[in-house]
């Protein structure tokens, strides 16, 4: 009986000095547990997504809808109607009706990759609604996203560089993607996901994470070199010290394979969804059409050309900065922004400002090179400025994307 009592009261003791030393670790302003950054990034996200969920439906109720525009799949909330947009209803098709191709035109829903729909199907049939069900993915998938990438940023410096990042990710002008039923959440939530994986060296998960990422969009694709070079660093860049593990990163290209074996058997053509986005649709791109459509001196409110320039203005920013993001953070994550940006850059100005969005390295590097309070705010601030404003454009059917 003594010797129960003693054991207990020793477990009881180590608790104490456990805590003790963990209240020692937050008064030092070192890394906190996980359920504190968890916290932090539930309040971040929480308040900006709140906010912008609260601003998006103001906006549908104050300003016109583009004329022609249609209702969504709630007509009757605004909250929640304006979050359906342009691709989301291809995705919502897919996820009902499944992958349908016109062999002539090469046009078809064969442009979007599977994964999100997929999710999205599967947790409709759990709630009975595939249109919430693409809501609750977009933002559960981003929450996860915010968690993980606050951890990471923490892991590689500290707490404060840690939240200034992850605001000026909720806070980036395209960052009302992460809202809606649209891919990108889901995309940057497997990608940081298997950085932080292979930060910890844990390859197999990484790579299988990085499978899952290629099958969501096609640019996943980056994942594989950025991570053979996450994976060389960690070995020194010595050829002697590679394992069986590397192995691992081919498991990243599987994904994109996975989906091209699909549309080979179902549609005949390996490159169905290369032929719809690129022949069927066509895309503005400044290498074959100039930059006529881009003269500030013939823009007019309202005018489509404003959005594809600010596409360009942000996308040439997120190419300026694979230099320090090299420096700051290596050659995996410079390399993952620098595919990221000039692969969709070579062929298009639309949607160039979403697919900056997901490419996070730039705002881990906006967070440690942002230090000044008051510079931080004025980002931050002007940031958030255009992102409401580029919402409320989104809600009522304006061309944003």
């Amino acid at each position: 009986m003594k010797q129960g009592h003693w054991m207990l009261r020793a477990a009881w003791g180590k608790i104490v000095d456990q805590y003790a030393e963990t209240r020692q670790i937050w008064k030092a302003g070192e890394a906190p547990p996980r359920c504190a950054q968890i916290g932090e990034a539930l309040l971040i996200w929480g308040g900006i997504r709140a906010a912008l969920l609260l601003f998006g439906g103001i906006s549908q109720l104050l300003l016109p809808l583009h004329p022609g525009s249609r209702p969504g799949p709630f007509p009757g909330n605004p909250f929640l109607d304006g979050w359906f947009r342009w691709d989301a209803g291809w995705y919502l098709g897919i996820a009902a009706n499944g992958y349908w191709m016109d062999p002539r035109t090469h046009n078809g829903s064969v442009a979007f990759f599977p994964l999100f729909p997929i999710i999205v199907r599967i947790v409709g049939l759990v709630i009975g609604s595939l249109p919430l069900a693409g809501l609750v993915v977009s933002h559960i998938a981003f929450l996860t996203a915010s968690v993980f990438f606050y951890a990471l940023v923490q892991g590689m410096f500290n707490r404060d560089v840690a939240r200034r990042a992850l605001i000026l990710l909720n806070t980036f002008p395209y960052s009302f993607f992460f809202s809606a039923v649209y891919t990108e959440s889901l995309f940057l939530c497997l990608a940081v996901l298997s950085f932080w994986l292979a930060e910890r060296k844990k390859w197999w998960q990484s790579g299988a994470v990085g499978l899952f990422c290629a099958l969501t969009r096609s640019i996943g694709i980056a994942l594989a070199p950025a991570l053979a070079l996450v994976y060389l660093r960690q070995k020194g860049f010595r050829w002697r010290q590679i394992q069986r593990d590397v192995l691992s990163l081919a498991l990243v290209p599987l994904g994109s394979s996975l989906y091209m074996a699909y549309l080979l058997v179902q549609f005949g053509d390996p490159l169905a969804f290369a032929k719809a986005s690129l022949l069927a649709w066509g895309r503005y791109d400044i290498f074959t059409s100039g930059l006529g459509r881009l003269d500030p001196t013939r823009f007019v409110p309202g005018d489509y050309d404003l959005v594809l320039a600010l596409n360009l203005a942000v996308t040439i920013l997120w190419l300026a900065a694979v230099i320090p993001t090299w420096r700051l953070l290596g050659p995996g994550y410079a390399v993952f922004v620098f595919l990221g940006a000039a692969i969709p850059l070579a062929s298009q100005l639309e949607s160039l400002g979403r697919f900056m969005a997901v490419l996070f390295p730039v705002f881990i590097v906006g967070g440690y090179y942002l230090r000044h309070p008051r510079v931080f705010e004025l980002v931050a601030s002007g940031s958030a400025a255009l992102l409401g404003l580029l919402t409320a454009l989104f809600v009522n059917w304006y061309w944003v994307v």
